[in-house]
């Protein structure tokens, strides 16, 4: 919440600049929250006027200083929208896309100058929340409508679970270092740590609620999409891997299809994830009918790999791709001259190598993919 500086601007003739009603008002509710954070003889208010996007931080001092900090927006009301819901505010992406990069606790709130009441929204452990529910920031265009219930008052918040964000002591927190662990562990290139990983993500799901699988996916596949070298996509590839045998029965056709293609083009390590997928819950991967999906998508070539992958039942990976197999599929087939090669390829690159020797047939008058019969049917 920034002010003007109030000087005069002689230019247009100003002996004094005026300030508006609306940083009249946000300058009331700055003075609100602070006083609000001062009266609870927990907490230390200092004013962030140089920080974008931040007006107050908050240390916790209960009983001593320990550098236990929340940031906090600001935004100043003279009648808050309250309804059966509670109170209504609306966040804009661009703010929570920054809320979620922050590493420290990240709080909204909204301040009522008449009625001299605040309310507080998490950012980050909110959206955990949407995460766990299949909602992604991408899903709320340019900004989202939130209600914040109204026991949620900033004055209860500061006295007890506001303590417990500071001192990272919230489940969602977990959840957070954790994703924050996977990017180090890749960073470091500790492939030990990352693939560790995977079992703690379970000891969450048994200690706390179900780990947020899209918030894990979609921090890997962007993550994939970056320039890397070829053994860190390898290392994130065997990672989703380990988790799509461990939790892929929970995860939905959506998570699926934005781990495999995030993008313009298949995520090679999204591949090993399907794979993975396919070797451990055949019978929830087919019911999503992915093959169907990606072609509509025009994604042909992992179209290709999920009917490969649906023409041998209860085939593994590593048997599929070792093995005597016949790779051919409608139009498309697989033209291994070197078996020793292709191998050599997939142990190093995973499912990915079968695109890699991918040959479309030009030959037939119906270049499309060939659907089997029912799929036909149920395609047209």
């Amino acid at each position: 919440m920034k002010q003007s500086s109030g000087r005069c601007n002689p230019a247009n003739g100003d002996v004094m600049a005026k300030r508006s009603e609306g940083q009249r008002i946000g300058s009331s509710g700055q003075r609100l929250v602070e006083l609000l954070i001062e009266k609870t003889g927990a907490w230390i208010s200092r004013r962030q006027d140089e920080d974008f996007g931040i007006d107050l931080e908050a240390e916790l001092a209960d009983p001593l200083v320990r550098g236990e900090i929340l940031k906090l927006q600001i935004k100043g009301t003279t009648e808050p929208e309250v309804t059966h819901q509670g109170v209504k505010v609306v966040l804009e992406t661009k703010y929570l896309r920054m809320a979620e990069g922050f590493r420290v606790p990240l709080v909204f709130v909204v301040a009522d100058i008449t009625g001299h009441q605040a309310w507080y929204i998490w950012l980050q452990g909110w959206l955990v929340e949407q995460r766990r529910v299949g909602k992604t920031l991408a899903s709320f265009k340019d900004h989202v409508t939130v209600y914040i219930p109204e026991t949620d008052t900033l004055t209860a918040g500061l006295q007890g679970p506001l303590k417990d964000v500071a001192r990272w002591g919230h489940e969602n927190q977990m959840v957070l270092s954790l994703m924050d662990t996977m990017r180090t562990a890749v960073a470091t290139r500790n492939e030990k740590v990352l693939l560790s990983l995977a079992e703690l993500i379970g000891s969450v799901d048994a200690a706390y609620q179900d780990f947020p699988l899209e918030q894990l996916i979609d921090t890997i596949v962007d993550m994939s999409t970056q320039p890397r070298a070829m053994w860190e996509l390898s290392m994130l590839g065997r990672f989703l891997a380990i988790v799509g045998r461990s939790h892929g029965g929970k995860i939905s056709k959506e998570n699926v299809m934005r781990m495999v293609v995030p993008g313009e083009g298949a995520s090679r390590a999204g591949l090993n994830g399907l794979g993975a997928l396919y070797d451990a819950h055949e019978e929830h991967i087919r019911a999503m009918n992915l093959s169907v999906a990606f072609e509509a998508a025009g994604h042909r070539e992992v179209s290709y790999y999920c009917r490969l992958r649906e023409k041998f039942p209860g085939v593994k990976a590593m048997d599929l791709a070792f093995g005597n197999y016949d790779y051919t599929v409608g139009n498309f087939t697989v033209v291994v001259d070197d078996k020793g090669s292709f191998v050599n390829k997939w142990a190093n690159r995973g499912e990915s190598a079968y695109l890699d020797f991918l040959v479309l047939d030009e030959s037939p008058p119906d270049n499309a993919l060939a659907l089997p019969p029912a799929e036909q049917s149920s395609a047209s």
